[in-house]
């Protein structure tokens, strides 16, 4: 991280200018005992601000592994997260197949009832047509056949008009030939009166002739 990064710049510094410090600085003179008291005092302030450093740098060590742990477990739930959304986009991918095709089906399925019902419509139609036919025909018929059955109540009512008719005229003329015979019977015994009349005008002319 940035912070740790800046620590180990420092520490760097920091070992880079004890390295560059000339050894005898810090070493007594030969012939002495003891080092001055202000290169003691300063050698323990570096000594502390190392001490300093190095716990600060551990702290920012422990950070940035902190950090590199918590960066790892970013990336996993990254990782994780970018995997969802592509099977998520592959759902929805797949969610829009499926919708496309049951759109695809539905409209193909419409088509089809649509036409089939333009059919059945159709079918109807001359169904009706062909039933409206069939009972004009019927009602054409039935007129017709009402007609026979009038026209055979009627030849009926004449048959049986000439029936009687005839029964009348058979026994007028009976009746006439029975009066006929009676004429007849009549006129000849009429005749045969006549002819004895005239036979007996004969005799009396031939008995007034006589005498």
């Amino acid at each position: 991280t940035k912070q740790t990064g800046g620590f180990l710049r420092e520490m760097a510094m920091v070992g880079a200018g004890e390295k560059g410090r000339p050894k005898g600085r810090y070493r007594a003179k030969k012939g002495d005992g003891k080092a001055p008291k202000s290169d003691k005092a300063e050698e323990g302030s570096k000594d502390q601000e190392l001490e300093e450093l190095r716990v600060r740098l551990r702290k920012a060590q422990d950070a940035e592994s902190l950090a590199r742990e918590e960066e790892y477990k970013l990336r996993e739930e990254l990782a994780s997260a970018e995997a969802a959304q592509e099977q998520s986009r592959r759902r929805e991918a797949s969610a829009r197949d499926s919708a496309e095709d049951a759109r695809n089906k539905a409209t193909r399925a419409r088509e089809c009832m649509s036409e089939e019902l333009k059919n059945l419509v159709a079918e109807l139609a001359s169904f009706e047509r062909v039933a409206k036919e069939q009972r004009l025909h019927e009602e054409a018929w039935q007129a017709e056949l009402d007609a026979m059955v009038l026209s055979q109540t009627q030849l009926m009512d004449r048959r049986d008009d000439l029936i009687a008719e005839n029964e009348k005229l058979e026994a007028e003329s009976k009746h006439q030939v029975a009066a006929t015979a009676e004429a007849e019977a009549q006129a000849q015994k009429l005749e045969e009166k006549i002819a004895k009349e005239r036979c007996r005008i004969e005799l009396l002319k031939r008995e007034v002739a006589a005498r």
